[in-house]
């Protein structure tokens, strides 16, 4: 096995932004679910993109996170502007 420290120091940490979107009603559609799949497998394996649903204020939130920091912005954008549709 690995100890903490071992395996601490092969932890690879990439930037990330979150955002906040209001929304009174949110659904994710079919469509919504498929666009947001295409936006990570345009990540590969270098990033990860999660939403969720606040617990405690009426928004959505997201957060991307990627080694590039201009794919983590346009990314962003990118599921921004479907979530909104």
């Amino acid at each position: 096995g690995y100890t903490v420290d071992e395996w601490a120091k092969s932890l690879v940490l990439y930037p990330q932004k979150s955002i906040n979107l209001t929304m009174d009603a949110f659904e994710l559609s079919p469509n919504k679910l498929v666009g947001l799949d295409q936006l990570q497998q345009n990540l590969d394996s270098k990033g990860k993109i999660l939403v969720r649903k606040s617990g405690t204020e009426a928004v959505i939130r997201v957060m991307v996170e990627t080694e590039d920091e201009e794919l983590m912005d346009e990314t962003l954008d990118r599921v921004k502007d479907l979530l909104a549709i």
